[in-house]
């Protein structure tokens, strides 16, 4: 039987099912510059035949089993009070209380992974569109819910939730969850209480702490360096030979 879940009857998101989409966060995109399309508007699927992660990198799921959602904010354009890597991060703790409430023992993988068991479980995808004095914030989510991937071997390992609980859980239940932690945290959020949002995500963070093999992608230098922390703009603060060095999402890449 699927896990069900109760919750208060205040909903934050306005919800859409769409049997079969190439990409959620590409649907949302495309109603923006319709102009057809409401604050707070989440649509999910289960089907999702085009999916994309960061730097359009492929996401795989399995239809009728796995989960992808997105969602649409619409935030007045407010300065510097406006950090994309903050917002970022909070979809991030959300996923992850979302995963704890779920029994998971999920971490954040920089930037903007979910791991379980050391194997990726979520992903997200956040694309802010600027037009005029509004930013729109487009939040793609994927989830391995249902599927069964523990033996599956690749060369980035991924796990399922069904896997880790050994039970089905309904989409809808999924999202239920992930609304209530993401009202929690989007109100620290809307407080401009970065450093509660920062100290929450490297609380969190996967490998904190640890020293770990980073390719650097301008010189493909190997760089053995100690997580120390990130930034409020994102960026990954690491110790390498006795200094620290930053880096932004895509200027280096994880070797597992």
């Amino acid at each position: 039987m699927p896990i069900v879940f109760e919750f208060l009857p205040f909903s934050m998101f306005h919800r859409k099912h769409l049997p079969v989409v190439e990409s959620t966060n590409d649907w949302l995109k495309k109603k923006l510059e319709e102009g057809t399309i409401e604050n707070n508007l989440l649509i999910f699927t289960q089907n999702q035949t085009k999916g994309r992660g960061q730097f359009d990198r492929q996401w795989h799921m399995e239809p009728d089993l796995d989960l992808a959602f997105s969602f649409f904010i619409e935030v007045p354009k407010v300065g510097e009070n406006f950090l994309p890597a903050i917002h970022s991060m909070t979809v991030c703790l959300a996923l992850h209380n979302t995963f704890d409430r779920l029994g998971i023992p999920a971490l954040i993988k920089w930037p903007n992974d979910l791991l379980a068991h050391g194997k990726k479980i979520s992903g997200i995808l956040l694309e802010s569109i600027l037009s005029g004095k509004k930013i729109y914030l487009i939040n793609g989510i994927g989830i391995n819910l249902n599927s069964a991937r523990k033996d599956k071997q690749s060369n980035y390992p991924s796990i399922s939730v069904k896997d880790i609980i050994c039970r089905d859980v309904l989409a809808e239940d999924f999202i239920d969850v992930f609304e209530e932690s993401f009202k929690f945290f989007y109100s620290i959020y809307n407080r401009d209480d970065h450093a509660t949002i920062l100290s929450a995500y490297e609380k969190n963070m996967y490998k904190l702490g640890e020293v770990i093999a980073l390719k650097e992608l301008k010189n493909n230098q190997i760089l053995l360096s100690k997580i120390k922390c990130v930034d409020a703009q994102g960026r990954l603060i690491v110790e390498h030979e006795e200094s620290l060095k930053s880096f932004h999402s895509g200027e280096v890449k994880w070797l597992m």
